[in-house]
């Protein structure tokens, strides 16, 4: 491994970017799990990370991008999926359709097969969210990506095990009363986040 890429939405893109001010603690600099995966192996690590995308967007970016010899792809989304798209727009679990969830996934998963085969690539299926309109959720696109991982055979580090309901303001940064829902994690939430992929990470080589 030379260096890390870590593709996904704004749970990425927080690593060393001010919290906002719907946040418990606004303005300080986030500790993003990337800290832990550059501590760990000492390689750089790259930020790829977009606030707002769904991962039919992120997976779009992952096309177009320069990988280079020993890089190594984290891809980390679905949690803009829960938020924004309803359900139906996950697909069905054959789907090759590029608008949903599981056909840009796959697509993109077959075109790294084709075009850089021998690149490690760790997928993340994403934890417990909650959404006031929706209650906690997001496990549809965890299981899905576990699917998905099993057809391409690539690893998945599942995070959905972090028992972030029973610590809502130690792992979730977001004020729920100013928001409505906790999907940012803090400091805190990103070492536990960072720790498993490390793990996850370390028995690809």
């Amino acid at each position: 491994m030379k260096r890390l890429i870590t593709f996904g939405d704004s749970v990425t893109w927080y690593d060393r970017q001010r919290y906002l001010a719907t946040t418990h603690t606004p303005g300080q600099h986030c500790v993003g799990y990337q800290q832990v995966l550059r501590a760990t192996f000492g390689v750089p690590v790259r930020n790829e990370g977009v606030s707002g995308e769904t991962l039919q967007q992120i997976v779009q970016r992952v096309a177009t991008f320069a990988f280079r010899p020993g890089d190594v792809l984290v891809l980390f989304g679905g949690i803009n999926n829960f938020n924004k798209e309803a359900l139906s727009q996950i697909g069905s679990p054959s789907t090759l359709a590029p608008e949903t969830f599981t056909g840009a996934t796959r697509h993109c998963l077959t075109q790294l097969a084709q075009t850089h085969p021998s690149m490690p690539v760790l997928l993340v299926a994403p934890y417990p969210v909650y959404k006031r309109e929706k209650g906690w959720s997001a496990g549809a696109y965890r299981e899905r990506i576990l699917a998905l991982g099993r057809e391409f055979d690539r690893p998945v580090c599942d995070l959905w095990a972090l028992d972030v309901k029973a610590d809502v303001t130690r792992f979730f940064a977001d004020d729920v009363a100013q928001t409505g829902f906790l999907f940012h994690p803090t400091d805190w939430g990103h070492r536990l986040i960072g720790r498993q992929l490390a793990d996850a990470l370390a028995q690809l080589n």
